[in-house]
């Protein structure tokens, strides 16, 4: 019988909770690791972040495994978020999990490219049109705080915890449009690593475009900068 293991087609990633995940066979855990030690370029097999050894968590998602980064991780495993850091729980139909992902690891990729050319105009402009973008995702927090009246992941994971599992398998019809919004502080290590593998070579101006394209399709009202 092949392994799950061999199978990554890549699923979106549902709020969850480690007690429902199955342990990793030895099997399994070869497989995966030998398709993470073939990679030419390490990266995440959800979202496309770079990962190192260091940085790199194996992630059980609809019955398959996965090479991941700690972004994509934490959300399918609420409760082994650490503790000491905020644990909003948005409701965020417009991204999936790995997109939202994606998006802020460029909002601080860049704040962190903007702090070492302070006085460079272009990131200067980049870093305000991004400022936009994280706040309007950072306003998803007072919605679904108003709307659904929990936004902390430490209860809606004992939530899950109280599923049995059949009822855990469908949570979906729940939690499907729900995210979990990282907080960077959680990842200063990891993102000192990301901007220089990923962002390093970042061209300012195609990246105003993407900033343009997103905040066009995404919020009403945006009137990019002449």
């Amino acid at each position: 019988m092949e392994s799950s293991a061999l199978k990554p087609v890549k699923p979106n990633i549902l709020l969850g909770i480690s007690s429902h995940t199955p342990a990793i066979t030895d099997e399994d855990e070869k497989l995966l690791d030998a398709r993470f030690s073939a990679m030419p370029q390490k990266k995440c097999e959800l979202c496309g972040a770079s990962i190192s050894d260091e940085f790199r968590h194996k992630l059980h998602l609809e019955k398959a495994w996965f090479n991941a980064c700690g972004m994509c991780f934490y959300p399918a495993n609420l409760d082994l978020i650490p503790s000491s850091n905020p644990r909003n729980i948005i409701y965020f139909p417009t991204l999936n999990q790995a997109m939202l992902n994606s998006v802020l690891r460029a909002i601080w990729a860049m704040n962190n490219l903007w702090a070492l050319e302070p006085e460079n105009q272009v990131l200067t402009e980049m870093c305000e049109s991004t400022g936009q973008i994280e706040e309007f995702i950072n306003s998803a927090k007072m919605i679904t705080k108003s709307y659904f009246q929990c936004d902390d992941a430490a209860i809606v994971a004992a939530t899950m915890g109280l599923l049995t599992p059949d009822m855990y398998r469908q949570r979906y019809k729940l939690f499907g449009s729900f995210r979990w919004l990282p907080d960077r502080s959680i990842f200063e290590t990891e993102m000192a690593f990301w901007t220089k593998n990923d962002y390093n070579g970042l061209h300012p101006e195609n990246m105003s475009g993407n900033i343009t394209q997103f905040m066009t399709k995404y919020t009403q009202g945006f009137n990019p900068k002449e």
